[in-house]
């Protein structure tokens, strides 16, 4: 130590102590702090993230932190792949550090970081799809669940005893199914992007064009979907808007309260209605309209992905719309030349 210079043995010790996290930085709103971690989420802003994606990277992270006891600044591959390994092999129980969470998290932060995606994938931290992944693919409401979820809805929202609120939430099922929007792009769905915007003016077109910012491509982030109004849809929102008074701007859904809100309320209607098993009470109807529009026109991916507003046809078959035996079968009888019964499917609420 006596032949390195003074100055270089200071630096070393300061790089060796920021690299270990610091007792009062394990705290979650501490760490947020940390400079390293406010670019990230910058950069994650800048990305066009979703806000509960970034929180769960967020999250993951911070978990990884606290158990490595080390400085976001100074994560290391090796380490990080170790741990993940760890946590495979069942080797570490710390509530937060799911396996698939915790991989995406680390592969996030370290590709912001400039290290290529080949990199991480040699060292151990692959970016494939999770097992869990298209799990839900062929859940949906049955059209007699949707009758008696309707029926349970309306006896919830009728003893609010508010007549324009009570067809916001008759509207809101009705969209997400024939709309395809998901919850929080519903709620902010406005009336200065549809066209036409006025009640009398829609009563005379067939269809309403109403412009959404929703999710696209992962690596887009959100983009401006045409989701076309027609028929009960289009008729609900104009019966709607007349008992608001024709309003020309502002929220659709301007009386909900938030997604939170509707997805509590829509539990308790599926709780009502004896409907069980939903886990995802307002995403739900986004997997039905999928597998419904999809039966009707005899599984056409693209035209789907084009009316509900899905731009990656290979996560709307992983995520919404996996094929069904009948319509394979259907399918290979009608290509083997034999007779084939045509069953009329219609998509409707």
């Amino acid at each position: 130590m006596k032949e390195i210079p003074e100055e270089q043995i200071e630096q070393i010790f300061i790089e060796l102590a920021e690299t270990e996290l610091k007792p009062f930085q394990e705290e979650y709103d501490v760490w947020l702090q940390i400079p390293a971690v406010q670019e990230y989420n910058m950069s994650l802003d800048k990305r066009g993230v979703g806000k509960n994606s970034k929180r769960q990277w967020l999250r993951s992270l911070w978990h990884i932190s606290t158990y490595l006891k080390r400085h976001p600044k100074h994560f290391d591959i090796g380490e990080c792949a170790t741990l993940l390994v760890k946590i495979k092999a069942g080797e570490v129980k710390q509530l937060g550090l799911s396996y698939d969470g915790t991989r995406m998290a680390m592969r996030n932060w370290f590709i912001t970081k400039g290290i290529s995606g080949e990199k991480l994938t040699a060292e151990g931290i692959s970016g494939e799809l999770s097992e869990s992944f298209g799990k839900r693919a062929q859940d949906k409401l049955t059209k007699e669940q949707r009758r008696k979820f309707l029926v349970a809805l309306h006896q919830i929202v009728n003893e609010l005893d508010d007549y324009v609120l009570s067809l916001e939430w008759d509207l809101l099922p009705c969209w997400l199914y024939y709309t395809g929007t998901r919850i929080e792009a519903s709620l902010k769905a406005r009336i200065e992007n549809m066209t036409p915007k006025d009640v009398e003016k829609m009563r005379k077109v067939g269809t309403v064009i109403a412009r959404v910012v929703d999710k696209g491509k992962h690596k887009r982030g959100r983009m401006t979907w045409r989701k076309l109004c027609t028929g009960e849809l289009k008729n609900k929102i104009v019966r709607l808007l007349e008992a608001r008074g024709n309003p020309q701007e502002g929220l659709l859904f301007d009386r909900l309260v938030n997604a939170d809100n509707v997805r509590t309320v829509f539990r308790e209607a599926y709780q009502k209605a004896g409907i069980k098993g939903v886990s995802q009470p307002c995403h739900i109807w986004r997997h039905t309209a999928d597998q419904d529009l999809l039966d009707a026109t005899d599984w056409n991916y693209d035209l789907v992905g084009a009316i509900l507003g899905s731009a990656d046809t290979r996560t709307m078959k992983l995520c919404y719309g996996k094929m069904g035996e009948t319509v394979r079968e259907r399918g290979l009888r009608k290509a083997m030349g034999l007779p084939v019964e045509e069953v009329k499917k219609e998509f409707k609420f």
